[in-house]
């Protein structure tokens, strides 16, 4: 989780925004959460063991942006406040692998240009992401090849 920790600080000093964060597509498609910056240790902890917010799953499930209530939704904790959009992490092929989020308490909402930076962001993540499981899957692979060049 540090990694996405770190990945996630540019963005939010970029928006000036309180938070940023992803939730990333398992086995079924079911998004867990992956991580987030200007999100509290004790409030991660608990991100993780709960399921992705509706907002979420409808922005990763439909690969398109939904702006959102962070009030409404109360997400990522009951007492937030202000704006927030949920954007799918879709790869070249156009196949979500999760979603990002980002929460601001700014009055003015998130401005085009700031949803298309975001959207930006996302994109590179998923990219991220993707290359991240490819390497994962040759790995197991390459294991896989040495265990049985090993044993034969």
């Amino acid at each position: 989780m540090h990694g996405v920790r770190a990945a996630m600080r540019p963005l939010v000093q970029a928006l000036e925004a309180d938070a940023a964060g992803v939730y990333l597509a398992g086995d079924g498609g079911r998004l867990r959460f992956g991580g987030a910056f200007g999100v509290p240790r004790w409030l991660a902890e608990r991100l993780a063991d709960a399921p992705a917010p509706g907002v979420l799953a409808r922005a990763h499930a439909h690969r398109r942006y939904r702006l959102f209530d962070p009030a409404d939704a109360a997400f990522p904790e009951p007492r937030s406040t202000g704006h927030a959009v949920a954007v799918p992490l879709c790869a070249d092929d156009e196949r979500s692998v999760g979603a990002l989020f980002v929460v601001t308490r700014s009055e003015r909402g998130l401005p085009p240009a700031e949803l298309r930076i975001v959207e930006a962001f996302g994109r590179l993540v998923a990219s991220l992401v993707g290359a991240q499981r490819r390497v994962t899957d040759l790995e197991l692979r390459l294991a896989r090849i040495a265990a049985v060049a090993a044993g034969g």
